[in-house]
């Protein structure tokens, strides 16, 4: 970006937080710990997925605001997604793949055999979630990547016309089977990136300070969360239901706060957030490593010990720990791997 957006890294920080926390959440009973101290509304945390679908087809607007229309525009843009994802991504999928040949008690996935290891590294969809379990979002990246990389050519004043038609598409398209590639062309969650695109326009036209919209957007995912949570119980939503609670709620908080760094308003996040945002990629792809790990370490340190030796505190030592440690492994992670390769691969 030309232009660093203050409060959209700060949305990024945010939303790989509550991604960490569904997995805290997720693996605190295998830790071997007493009664979980994580209300099952943690679960919810999931909702940091739909907002960096939001918020990436609001930078993919953003990044190319200035790229004339040409095949050279498409190509470049291609290249940089590229670097920008694989490079890392097979990285830290070559750490399970290396523990699940040395250490294959330590990868529980009984379906890890039937994963092809081409289609994981290519971001390819198939039928089970790739080697790195997290991956299956950067699937959905890549696909909106392609799409949107077309659009590049067409002049830029047609790219409201083109996002429309792509979500007409969608709506009307939308099924499911067993068909993985199909699966990923209609979903839902393509919607939250088409609006997301929608919302760097608007923001990038107008330029108006969205206090108000962001304010909207963040009160309505939390609406979201607790009339899904009061309703069916800690169940992630799915289809469109999703895009409802989560999805343009995401695509509010986005709007209104990208807006406010187009118009230069005091920055109402703190400088914190932004700073993980930094890190978020690092963040999001090696947390599940960094959780997991902590979990095995929890469980055998327990049943060496009397299962009320510490009561809650070995709860809270996890929590602490896999929150902390997470933030400081991606942030480690985004000054010696991730920084160095982005350099390399956008110098050649």
């Amino acid at each position: 970006m030309n232009q660093k957006l203050e409060s959209i890294q700060a949305l990024r920080g945010l939303a790989v937080i509550l991604v960490v926390f569904v997995h805290i959440f997720a693996f605190e009973p295998k830790a071997g710990v007493g009664t979980p101290v994580l209300p099952s509304i943690f679960v919810f945390g999931i909702s940091g997925v739909d907002l960096f679908f939001a918020l990436s087809g609001f930078i993919m607007v953003h990044t190319t605001r200035n790229s004339p229309p040409s095949w050279r525009s498409l190509l470049h843009f291609l290249e940089r997604r590229a670097a920008r994802i694989y490079p890392l991504y097979w990285i830290y999928t070559s750490v399970i793949l290396v523990t699940a040949v040395l250490l294959p008690q330590a990868i529980q996935r009984p379906e890890l055999e039937q994963i092809s290891v081409m289609k994981s590294l290519l971001l390819v969809p198939q039928a089970h979630q790739p080697i790195l379990a997290v991956g299956w979002t950067l699937i959905f990246e890549m696909y909106f990547y392609l799409v949107f990389a077309f659009m590049l050519l067409a002049p830029r004043r047609f790219l409201p016309h083109l996002l429309c038609l792509w979500l007409a598409a969608v709506i009307a398209s939308s099924a499911s089977g067993n068909n993985p590639f199909v699966n990923v062309l209609t979903s839902p969650l393509t919607a939250e990136f088409i609006l997301g695109c929608a919302a760097g326009l608007a923001a990038n036209n107008y330029k108006r300070s969205g206090g108000a919209a962001a304010l909207v957007g963040l009160l309505n995912l939390a609406a979201g969360v607790f009339l899904q949570y009061f309703t069916a119980g800690p169940v992630e939503p799915s289809g469109w239901l999703r895009v409802l609670l989560f999805g343009i709620p995401s695509v509010l908080l986005v709007y209104g706060m990208g807006s406010r760094d187009y118009a230069g308003a005091p920055k109402l996040l703190p400088r914190f957030l932004s700073s993980v945002g930094d890190c978020s990629y690092s963040i999001y792809l090696s947390h599940f490593l960094i959780i997991s790990a902590l979990a095995r370490a929890g469980a055998w340190i327990s049943a060496k010990l009397p299962s009320t030796a510490f009561g809650p505190v070995d709860n809270w030592c996890y929590l602490t720990a896999a929150l902390l440690l997470s933030l400081s492994f991606g942030a480690a992670s985004w000054h010696l791997l991730e920084r160095p390769l982005l350099a390399v691969f956008r110098r050649h």
